[in-house]
């Protein structure tokens, strides 16, 4: 309405005006929520921030509601806020995408939360698009057409609780975007959004709703452990008896450590490095060549500047009857570390323990008796553990939260050869790291695979510079997080000789 004509509105006018502005509680002059704003878009007069497709109310069951036909993003018209709820009614009425979001923490098309039910995954999906998108947290979810669900955003100071109808289905932190506009977002399907509330008076009450307890208690870090830092870079290295035997191998290797394919930026600052083949040995060789000569190699190892991991593995520890030989592997470790100098000792000890779907509550008794072991040692070695990128999804009962709350830190196998792959691989993990304080190692494969389908998991099929020009693009991305411990090669069998392009 013109300012000019104000003087000439009926009171008829002015009535009907009234009652149309009750469906929704007034904002404040400063644009900002005193309590509650509702909007049930019973008055026709749709005054929402279009943001991005076609938005306009029908009428659905009943009810006048917010409606898409495909995909869109709309805000609600109370300016950014933080600390609050927002909860409405949304329904999908069929297509091929993933059907209405609530988003929330927006700042603008490249920096936002979202929430929705995926119908053709049956899961609930907590999304960051932080540049690019990232699940950060999910959990199953069964989910029909055609119904109406409740669902609800709580979202005060870093916690995020998303509900659906009354039942909380995730929890999670995260400390971005904290001040943002809040709203819907639809894709690839007809939905509609009724009943919305949107409330700031909700400190108290959302801070007490606590976080679902993870089964593991959280091992504490020892301050006084060497471990990555995010300028980092680790390397696993299986292939150890000539590197430390042979004088001229060894040297090419610190060489190659130093500057890989002559580019010192790229240069490893931490090893995963065998050495069970000289721990393990029985023979008369073990005191007379191969410790002193392990010794010789991490003392020079540390001269250089680097870290040094001890690394073991073997798949069938992972069944209870064979427990005792990973802590035969570990004490011979801690054994080898007591009767060495303090330059020629190992820096921490990493398990390689994979194939665990079967037997997870054995492999966490595992997990927590090498924990145990090292802390009656004195707790002076880290402890990691390699863990597969599908440890965190939720039929697996996010067993990486597990394993990291007992580790020290984690050696993430996140095989992928594009960098929004790699980023949307270890956003989760990250930020769950970050929480408890510990430390997530990226992994980058370049080792060839026997079937051409599994290539789009290591680089040994685009060479080192596409690699390197795509690691570039992640660490800006992943570098933020003070979990992240730098990015770790698999492995120096394969790297050292892997062409510049393939």
């Amino acid at each position: 309405m013109n300012l000019d004509r104000r003087s000439r509105v009926f009171p008829v006018t002015v009535f009907v005006l009234l009652l149309m502005l009750l469906s929704t509680t007034a904002l404040a002059a400063d644009n900002a929520l005193e309590k509650l704003w509702t909007d049930d878009f019973n008055n026709s007069v749709l005054n929402w921030e279009t943001i991005q497709g076609t938005w306009e109310i029908k009428s659905l069951d009943g009810k006048s509601a917010l409606y898409n036909a495909s995909t869109g993003i709309i805000a609600a018209p109370v300016g950014e806020i933080e600390d609050y709820t927002i909860e409405a009614k949304v329904f999908n009425a069929g297509g091929t995408g993933a059907g209405p979001h609530i988003v929330f923490r927006f700042l603008d098309l490249n920096h936002y939360f979202m929430f929705r039910v995926n119908p053709g995954t049956q899961i609930a999906e907590l999304y960051v698009r932080d540049g690019v998108f990232a699940v950060v947290a999910e959990t199953p979810f069964t989910v029909e057409f055609n119904r109406w669900y409740e669902m609800k955003i709580s979202s005060v100071g870093d916690q995020i609780l998303v509900f659906i109808d009354g039942e909380q289905v995730i929890s999670y932190t995260d400390n971005r975007f904290q001040k943002g506009k809040v709203g819907f977002r639809s894709h690839g399907a007809e939905t509609y959004y009724t009943d919305v509330k949107i409330n700031t008076a909700i400190e108290l009450e959302a801070k007490a709703v606590p976080a679902p307890a993870v089964e593991v208690p959280l091992r504490a870090v020892n301050a006084n452990l060497t471990l990555p830092k995010g300028t980092s870079r680790s390397m696993w290295v299986w292939k150890t008896i000539d590197i430390v035997l042979n004088p001229k191998v060894q040297d090419d290797f610190f060489a190659f450590v130093a500057s890989p394919f002559d580019h010192q930026e790229h240069g490893i600052t931490m090893l995963l490095f065998t050495a069970s083949w000289a721990l393990n040995d029985n023979s008369v060789l073990r005191d007379s060549l191969y410790l002193p000569k392990l010794r010789a190699f991490i003392k020079r190892a540390h001269a250089n500047g680097l870290i040094v991991h001890c690394l073991e593995g073997n798949h069938d520890w992972r069944f209870r009857e064979q427990h005792q030989n990973a802590l035969a592997a570990l004490t011979r470790m801690l054994d080898y570390n007591a009767v060495s100098a303090p330059d020629e000792r190992f820096d921490g000890i990493h398990f390689d323990i994979e194939k665990v779907k079967d037997v997870q509550d054995q492999y966490l008794e595992l997990v927590q008796q090498l924990a145990a072991e090292i802390d009656r040692r004195g707790g002076e070695v880290a402890l990691g553990f390699d863990i597969p990128s599908w440890f965190d999804e939720p039929r697996w009962a996010y067993l990486d939260q597990k394993v990291m709350h007992t580790a020290d830190y984690i050696g993430l196998m996140n095989y992928w050869d594009t960098p929004q792959q790699l980023i949307d691989g270890a956003v989760g993990e990250l930020t769950y790291a970050e929480s408890i304080g510990k430390k997530v190692l990226v992994g980058i494969d370049v080792a060839p695979k026997q079937d051409d389908s599994q290539l789009i998991t290591t680089y040994y099929d685009e060479g080192w510079q596409q690699m390197e020009e795509d690691l570039a693009i992640v660490y800006e991305k992943l570098s933020r997080y003070a979990s992240f411990a730098g990015f770790a090669i698999h492995s120096y069998d394969y790297y050292w000789n892997l062409p510049a392009v393939r």
